[in-house]
């Protein structure tokens, strides 16, 4: 993984550094649960310096959902911040990282800039031994559990 991870990093470096910075760029990172996603987007974020910010969108869902909000509601309001955030970001010249399981939000929302987009995966027993660890780990809604392992 860690081979694959400084291939992609470096490879990605050398694409983005190629090209005319005469706008901000935004990479979706994205594919199932525990594919490999955060890993990825982590080190593309610290390999690629400072002007870079990393969403992520669990981490984003999880921050806002306190209990307060119903759970049909949290979804919506997690890709309204997340897409609110995003072209804030790009219209302060920032480059972006969105980690995902899937950018659909992004596809009307008209952003400024180039797009990449990064798929990951893994094979279903990986991502089934991957998925169970984590939930042991934190503790998910079941609607999270679905979610993820519906992708």
């Amino acid at each position: 993984m860690k081979f694959v991870r400084n291939f992609v990093c470096g490879l990605f470096g050398l694409l983005l550094f190629s090209l005319p910075l005469h706008s901000q760029t935004l990479i979706f990172v994205y594919g199932a649960s525990c594919s490999g996603k955060s890993t990825l987007a982590k080190a593309l974020e610290n390999d690629l310096g400072n002007d870079w910010i990393l969403f992520d969108r669990d981490e984003i869902h999880d921050f806002l959902n306190n209990g307060v909000i119903r759970e049909n509601d949290i979804e919506a309001l997690t890709d309204l911040y997340l897409l609110h955030e995003t072209k804030a970001a790009l219209d302060c010249g920032t480059n972006v990282i969105f980690d995902c399981q899937y950018p659909e939000i992004f596809f009307d929302a008209q952003l400024e800039g180039r797009l990449f987009t990064i798929f990951t995966y893994a094979s279903l027993p990986t991502l089934i031994a991957r998925d169970n660890r984590r939930n042991e780990i934190i503790e998910r809604t079941l609607r999270r559990k679905f979610y993820a392992r519906s992708f």
